[in-house]
């Protein structure tokens, strides 16, 4: 095992980072992300075109941290695989998107633009591209020095036990690869949360939590890209603990019968937890250490 040291940065390294997500890092992810690199010494600025939220009660509340983590979405989301969600910013609209409030903004996908005759087919998808030098271009960005894609909770829950490989594969060779085009230097860190303990969910990781989780390093076999980096977060998380539950009354020994109401998305401990997980992978990406 080759295990890497990130230790305490003094003084604090600045790294640029940008967060891809869904709901999951929308809810804190930025902002407890943010506070586990600070006790690392990492001083992390965050870029992004929508605020995720910093506290535990409100999503669509926007005093966190820049990113692009988008309730609902799932990979097809973000490259107009899927088009049923998502709208698109017109060129020179740009200052009027900024303008609108979370709840306007986040069915508004910042990085499509119109296909060219010189795109290549393959990376277009109902007549659009997912551009991210378009993207940094527009909003004025700076360059990130690490990328968090951390998409596939919603494709679970949208695609069939046998088409999510395919699907998730030809997703993430877009995304991954055009990040790459536009910012050769940056590193991409690949993850997925996991979830709690049910039959429900047991059995989703058995037919299409695997294959996805194929599909993200088959497309880094694709790509030959030792800049994209898998943080296993969903093996890294307690399963029994810290999810929104319904119960019935306590029996006479004092144990509560019920089940999750909410198995997928971590509150409480399982939230810090996941991103006291995530923090030495972007540091040590940043630090060039992995």
């Amino acid at each position: 095992m080759d295990i890497k040291v990130v230790g305490d940065r003094s003084p604090a390294v600045p790294i640029k980072v940008l967060f891809i997500g869904d709901s999951i890092g929308n809810r804190q992810g930025g902002t407890f992300l943010k506070q586990n690199l600070a006790a690392m010494g990492i001083d992390a600025t965050f870029i992004g075109t929508l605020e995720g939220t910093a506290v535990a009660t409100a999503n669509t509340a926007d005093n966190g941290e820049l990113g692009e983590c988008r309730e609902v979405w799932e990979t097809g989301d973000f490259i107009n695989a899927i088009t049923d969600r998502v709208k698109i910013i017109v060129p020179g609209e740009e200052e009027d998107y900024r303008r609108l409030g979370k709840q306007e903004r986040w069915p508004i996908n910042p990085f499509l633009r119109v296909a060219t005759a010189e795109d290549d087919p393959s990376i277009v998808r109902s007549g659009l591209v997912f551009d991210a030098a378009f993207y940094q271009s527009r909003f004025g960005l700076n360059t990130p020095d690490v990328v968090i894609q951390a998409l596939g909770t919603n494709d679970v829950r949208d695609r069939s036990d046998s088409t999510i490989y395919d699907h998730v594969l030809a997703n993430e060779l877009i995304i991954n690869g055009q990040i790459r085009k536009a910012w050769p230097a940056a590193k991409i860190v690949r993850t997925l949360p996991g979830t709690a303990f049910n039959e429900v969910r047991n059995l989703l990781w058995t037919n299409r939590y695997t294959p996805l989780i194929r599909a993200m390093q088959q497309s880094i076999i694709d790509r030959a890209d030792p800049k994209t980096i898998i943080a296993p977060l969903w093996a890294m998380t307690n399963p029994e603990a810290a999810y929104a539950y319904s119960a019935v009354g306590a029996a006479n020994d004092g144990f509560k019968a019920g089940d999750w109401s909410d198995a997928v998305h971590p509150i409480g401990a399982s939230r810090h937890a996941l991103y006291q997980a995530l923090a030495p992978f972007v540091a040590a990406a940043a630090l060039n250490l992995i």
